[in-house]
């Protein structure tokens, strides 16, 4: 990207949060750290209590049908709710490998996660994101 270029690199990783206090949400943070995950370059922070961020809970409880926080999403297809330490492990290699190739412009998480979801069904498209499908794991409770 250029240097006069405006437009902001967004990790590919959203990780849609309460403040401290959220067991699960600092536990995520800390298996996020231990896998060399950095907050800012491999995932953004939503705060899901900010009045500011309604539009990020709407997302998050409407179209993608969550109700336990956190809610970490790499696109369309890969999400998850809770303290999933086996799917940031899963995750952990393709978001470091796709941080430098996901900049796109400055967009909120749902604008993001459809760009995002695009350019890996252009680049994959007989294997969208790298992972599993979820036909391939139908039942074994990794995807929603």
């Amino acid at each position: 990207m250029a240097a006069n270029d405006s437009r902001a690199v967004r990790p590919p990783m959203t990780v849609y949060s309460k403040p401290s206090g959220c067991i699960q949400c600092d536990m995520t943070y800390k298996v996020l750290a231990r896998e060399g995950l950095v907050e800012g370059v491999h995932y953004s922070r939503v705060d899901i209590t900010e009045p500011a961020n309604a539009d990020q809970l709407e997302y998050i409880t409407e179209e993608l049908g969550y109700a336990q926080a956190p809610v970490v999403v790499i696109n369309a297809r890969q999400h998850w709710s809770g303290f999933r330490p086996d799917q940031i492990k899963r995750s952990a290699q393709w978001v470091r490998t796709n941080t430098a190739t996901t900049g796109g412009p400055d967009l909120d998480g749902r604008q993001q996660c459809r760009a995002m979801d695009q350019r890996l069904r252009e680049s994959h498209p007989s294997d969208a994101d790298g992972l599993p499908s979820p036909a391939d794991v139908a039942g074994q409770g990794l995807y929603v």
